[in-house]
């Protein structure tokens, strides 16, 4: 699983947990993220703690598909989701 995380002084304990401080005024507490299915890609979006998995549901166009680095990214007022496309 793979993510964005907006903000800054990124640490980590000897634990491994993550932690850091979010950036401007609004933090939305979602991460974008995809999935491998067989040979198709899924992009979803869920909560930092894993909940509230929602599979975002795309037709792309004709003769285009997702880029070797989908790499989905969330705007800053989570209301569109980028990706990468390859149009062979």
């Amino acid at each position: 699983m793979g993510g964005v995380i907006v903000g800054n002084g990124l640490s980590v304990t000897p634990s491994g947990v993550l932690s850091l401080t979010a950036s401007g005024s609004t933090q939305l507490n979602l991460l974008v993220y995809y999935k491998i299915i067989g040979a198709a890609i899924e992009i979803w979006t869920a909560k930092y703690d894993g909940t509230t998995q929602t599979k975002i549901n795309l037709t792309l166009p004709a003769n285009t598909e997702f880029s070797d680095d989908v790499a989905p990214q969330l705007s800053p007022d989570g209301t569109k989701i980028f990706l990468l496309f390859n149009q062979p």
